[in-house]
């Protein structure tokens, strides 16, 4: 299970904000911000207010409304006085961006989901490599998921679980088995697979990575001696199991 937290994209939608950011910027539960609107809706106070269901960084469905500016400082106003100079602010940074540079970012953009789905990156790797745009470009990193959750498929647990290199797993239980002849093994099995990139002279270099069918034991980050590679980490969680698959131990009767 890779979840990453829903945040809207300014570059696709720079007309509104949602009642999540507006949740964040005020300090209110999001559902006491819900209520609000809808509130105000009842009324007739707000022009254009858009829901929409989205995924939290639990991966449950929730509802989230969309505001323009207006309909958003009416909400706030309603919400909290004291924070309209916080959603101004916010509004600003909005509108600035959508006047900016926003071709060559959304160039970035797509070469950034590209790359990350040629890599079968984690969710928290994607994380690390927009927020290394947004910096590039002087983007709040505020508007990006301050964490994500990395999990094997069918985990429960709300926080991403703990990892270990290939070496640190095998030498843990007790397999003699060398790193080398454990990625080879998983190779075979189609969990690991060599991905090539070229080096700065234009010669090829090779990396393991974990292929999509693999992404249930472990996780892809960039390595940290080169970003253009991954590096494979394995879920303590289901690394017994990965054992099994590769015949290195039996399975529990």
């Amino acid at each position: 299970m890779n979840t990453i937290c829903h945040t809207p994209d300014p570059f696709k939608n720079p007309q509104t904000m949602s009642s999540r950011e507006i949740a964040e910027l005020t300090d209110i539960r999001h559902d006491n911000v819900i209520r609000t609107i809808e509130s105000l809706i009842s009324k007739n106070l707000l022009e254009h207010p858009q829901f929409e269901e989205v995924r939290n960084h639990r991966n449950q469905a929730i509802k989230q409304c969309m505001l323009n500016k207006r309909d958003s400082l009416v909400l706030v106003a309603r919400l909290s006085p004291e924070f309209t100079a916080a959603v101004i602010d916010r509004w600003q940074q909005l509108e600035m961006l959508q006047h900016s540079n926003t071709p060559v970012i959304t160039d970035q953009l797509a070469f950034v989901e590209s790359l990350t789905k040629a890599l079968n990156m984690s969710d928290s790797g994607k994380l690390g490599v927009y927020q290394r745009v947004a910096q590039y470009n002087h983007i709040p990193l505020d508007i990006l998921p301050s964490y994500t959750v990395d999990a094997p498929d069918g985990s429960t647990d709300d926080s991403s679980e703990a990892t270990f290199s290939a070496s640190q797993g095998l030498k843990e239980y007790n397999i003699r088995v060398s790193a080398i002849a454990f990625n080879r093994l998983l190779s075979e099995h189609g969990i690991l697979e060599r991905l090539d990139r070229k080096s700065s002279r234009k010669k090829i270099k090779q990396f393991w990575s974990i292929t999509r069918d693999g992404l249930r034991y472990g996780k892809n980050l960039t390595n940290p001696n080169n970003q253009k590679e991954t590096q494979a980490h394995w879920y303590r969680s289901t690394f017994r199991d990965l054992l099994v698959v590769v015949g290195l131990v039996e399975e529990a009767a």
